[in-house]
């Protein structure tokens, strides 16, 4: 859902006309942005249930890669406007970053089902449930 938020404000930002547009574009990127947290936090719990031990560096992995690739579009793209210029002076239009970033997200949105699936071992998590209420670690499960 959330690339295919990104990938809607990229379009809307190339080729939507007049403030409703706009207005439209925001909302999409908004939606962009709250599924992006909430994958960062998600994703590693979701795959490491049975690892909880794990959760803090898997949660640090996606968040560095995420602001890792961040960091490099930004680069890239100072370094295309550094290296032509911009608008104002011939280089290379503003707008032909627009159409890089809608590419890459593009990109992105085509390679996400390529991802292997998440496989949750549900009779491991089961029985780590089991032994919270059990009272076999200290827990007898009663109410204060």
């Amino acid at each position: 859902l959330g690339l295919l938020c990104l990938t809607g404000t990229r379009l809307l930002l190339l080729f939507g006309r007049g403030v409703g547009a706009m207005r439209l574009m925001q909302c999409s990127y908004a939606a962009a942005v709250g599924t992006e947290t909430i994958a960062y936090f998600a994703l590693p719990y979701i795959v490491l249930m049975d690892k909880p031990h794990l959760f803090a560096p898997a949660t640090v992995a996606v968040r560095g890669a995420c602001y890792l690739g961040n960091a490099l579009g930004s680069g890239i793209g100072q370094c295309l406007v550094s290296f032509y210029g911009g608008d104002d002076d011939d280089g290379i239009p503003l707008r032909t970053l627009f159409y890089l970033s809608l590419a890459f997200t593009t990109a992105g949105l085509f390679c996400f089902p390529l991802l292997p699936p998440v496989v949750v071992n549900r009779e491991q998590n089961k029985q780590s449930e089991m032994v919270g209420r059990s009272g076999e670690n200290g827990v007898d499960g009663s109410v204060l």
